[in-house]
């Protein structure tokens, strides 16, 4: 196996070593995830024979809309464990559906502001 070394800002050092950690791996093995998953999308570019903006297996509104959705079911999801768990362990057992609501806005507003989607 080649081996080589690169220099990265700290922040970027410090990023990686943080999900290595929370995936109970090497930082070694998780730049060559990385690096892997990052061929792989490559790969799929490559091997759709297009070039330029229509090259994407997506519209750019489809992959908005794409990237809304899995960023609103994610934020919500985690807003949402992280409540329902503290007011159970505090006692307190709220309305729950009221409070899915409330996250869910909350989420799908943050994930707009994030994107700059305007709906009207």
């Amino acid at each position: 196996m080649t081996r080589f070394c690169i220099t990265l800002p700290d922040e970027i050092h410090e990023k990686l070593k943080l999900n290595a950690k929370e995936q109970h791996i090497s930082i070694a093995h998780y730049i060559r995830k990385l690096i892997e998953m990052g061929m792989e999308i490559e790969s799929l570019s490559d091997n759709k024979g297009g070039t330029g903006e229509n090259s994407s297996i997506f519209s750019e509104e489809k992959q908005r809309t794409l990237w809304k959705n899995l960023l609103s079911w994610s934020l919500e999801t985690r807003v949402l464990t992280r409540v329902l768990f503290g007011k159970v362990l505090d006692g307190k057992y709220p309305d729950v559906d009221n409070e899915v609501n409330i996250i869910k806005e909350k989420a799908e507003a943050k994930v707009n502001g994030i994107l700059d989607i305007n709906e009207d």
